[in-house]
């Protein structure tokens, strides 16, 4: 699994403000990437990476094995939460 978030200016009620965009890709058994989803988030927080996450785990999303990101601290704390035994 691939995981990074980007930073993105977002327009809401009147107001320009920054916003996360994580984005989430696998790589299938037949070896091609795939994106799994994109979210938006307020900030690269444990708890909007938890949230995504989360819902990748509800739709179904099991046996990862290895994650690829940067060493965002929130990301890696959620990382840790809720793939347990995955490398990094």
């Amino acid at each position: 699994m691939i995981v990074d978030a980007l930073v993105l200016k977002i327009r809401e009620n009147g107001a320009v403000r920054p916003r996360s965009g994580c984005v989430v890709t696998s790589v299938n058994e037949t070896g091609y990437r795939e994106i799994l989803g994109f979210w938006l988030g307020d900030s690269e927080s444990e708890r909007t990476w938890t949230t995504v996450f989360t819902d990748l785990k509800d739709r179904g999303l099991t046996g990862v094995d290895l994650v690829v990101s940067d060493d965002h601290r929130g990301l890696r704390n959620a990382l840790e939460r809720q793939f347990q035994g995955a490398s990094w």
